[in-house]
């Protein structure tokens, strides 16, 4: 009964919304630009929507303090598809799309920053005519920081980098005609 009135409102707001069954008696209405509602019925029976994170936005979703922010507002079941609609698009998708704009900017970075310290990371292990053992890049500083690992001549030098990535490549170069040889 919950999905068929969410379908109804699904089609009710402006874009390409669907709605589907979650476990626990939830419903949800996505879009696929990330749009994420889920809704419960409360004990007392009126519908609860939450605007969440859409899957890989989690860790990237603002804060408010330690806590992620949150996007809640209730509706009587009782309005029509067209008035749940009405009250979605007025009262939480607003500032739940803020929140998402901001979310996927910054997963958008983390994405570019990764790529960036994995291409850097490669340049360097050219340079070293030698390989990244260590893959997993982890950016733990200001994104003009490369954080990884690298291993020269089976162990015989150990670099763990958080440097800007052009030091890191000076460093590289610096360290190249003093590898051991294959």
């Amino acid at each position: 009964m919950l999905h068929d009135l969410m379908a109804r409102v699904a089609d009710e707001l402006d874009g390409p919304w669907a709605a589907s069954v979650l476990p626990n008696d939830a419903v949800s209405l996505h879009t696929p630009d990330h749009d994420l509602l889920v809704v419960r019925q409360d004990p007392d029976g009126r519908l609860v929507f939450h605007g969440i994170p859409a899957s890989g936005l989690g860790s990237h979703w603002p804060r408010d303090g330690k806590n992620p922010l949150r996007h809640r507002i209730t509706v009587s079941p009782a309005k029509s598809p067209a008035r749940i609609a009405s009250e979605l698009s007025h009262r939480l998708l607003p500032a739940y799309r803020i929140t998402l704009a901001v979310a996927l900017a910054a997963h958008k970075a983390a994405r570019h920053e990764r790529a960036d310290a994995t291409r850097a990371l490669a340049a360097i292990s050219r340079l070293l005519d030698t390989t990244v053992e260590d893959r997993t890049v982890r950016l733990t500083g200001p994104s003009s920081h490369l954080t990884g690992t690298i291993t020269i001549a089976a162990g015989e030098a150990t670099f763990h980098l958080r440097l800007p990535t052009h030091h890191a490549t000076t460093l590289a170069q610096a360290v190249r005609p003093f590898r051991a040889p294959r």
